[in-house]
């Protein structure tokens, strides 16, 4: 894991260990006093090989305690320097209730393997089943927006994986960010050498040219300020670089090509692809089933 791609979310200085190692330590922000590496002064804990890099971590984590710690004893990653130390950050945070998080994904995307969906054995369902078999993969269309350049990848939000593991099959050198660290987990099993971080969408913090790739898929819908996202990419792009969206709710730019080339041309990129043909069938179960017709905005660094 590049620790040296992170920076603080706060100022944008660089982290760096101050404490502990890569599995279990502390990230504070450039030449800091000791009194840094207490919660809420600038460090940011990192459990279970896990790094916490979002503006407030110790209320993040006084706020999801059970949910953080569930997702690393899944893993096997709860051992007492991870729970000692995410104590140290949320036990110096009063009040609120627990907040879990709710997983964004089906159980076949989960398990990935084939959709369980089966349609009646009528004419009806007969065409519904032909239709699906012609539906082209929405994530291979995806990860084919980004060519054999594009070798180091930022994806925000994977979900289970289903992209991710596109994503890799390129052997890209890939970086997953979510607030939620169970999917974290989960979209590494389909990319077992993908570095991770929980870090909120809305405040990405990598150095500048980290990237050639940032993609985030069916993510923008869910900010409540997305132009966060599309403004941090620019700088977080190398020359050459492209931003990867799809969302079926296009509100950023009301759905309109020429909104979205003003929008990513106001943070140093050119609109390379506007589509809105995209169509992804999500099944969650053998009798129900969601179809989705996506936008496929990529931009690239100018």
């Amino acid at each position: 894991m590049d620790l040296d791609k992170l920076l603080c979310p706060l100022n944008r200085a660089p982290l760096s260990l101050a404490e502990g190692d890569e599995k279990v330590g502390v990230l504070a922000a450039g030449e800091t006093p000791d009194d840094v590496l207490s919660p809420g002064g600038g460090s940011y804990p990192i459990l279970g090989g896990l790094p916490i890099v979002v503006p407030d971590a110790a209320g993040y984590l006084a706020a999801h305690r059970e949910a953080v710690l569930a997702s690393l004893a899944e893993e096997g990653l709860a051992d007492l320097k991870a729970v000692t130390l995410l104590r140290r950050f949320a036990d110096g945070v009063r009040g609120g209730a627990p907040v879990g998080f709710e997983d964004d994904w089906t159980a076949g995307e989960a398990a990935g393997e084939p959709a369980p969906f089966a349609a009646p054995d009528t004419d009806a369902g007969r065409a519904l089943d032909a239709f699906l078999e012609a539906l082209p993969d929405p994530w291979e269309r995806v990860a084919g927006s980004l060519t054999h350049r594009h070798r180091e990848v930022l994806e925000v939000g994977p979900g289970a994986g289903a992209l991710t593991k596109r994503l890799d099959d390129h052997g890209r050198r890939l970086w997953l960010t979510d607030l939620n660290p169970r999917a974290l987990f989960a979209a590494r099993r389909r990319a077992p050498q993908a570095s991770l971080a929980v870090m909120d969408a809305e405040a990405l913090a990598f150095a500048d040219a980290s990237f050639d790739g940032i993609v985030a898929a069916n993510v923008i819908d869910l900010l409540a300020h997305p132009i966060e996202l599309i403004a941090a990419a620019g700088p977080m792009l190398r020359p050459g670089g492209r931003l990867v969206l799809t969302t079926p709710d296009p509100w950023p730019w009301a759905g309109e090509e020429q909104h979205a080339r003003e929008l990513v041309g106001d943070h140093g990129m050119k609109l390379i692809t506007f589509a809105d043909d995209l169509l992804w069938p999500r099944f969650h179960g053998d009798r129900e089933m969601q179809l989705f017709r996506l936008q496929l905005i990529v931009a690239e660094k100018v």
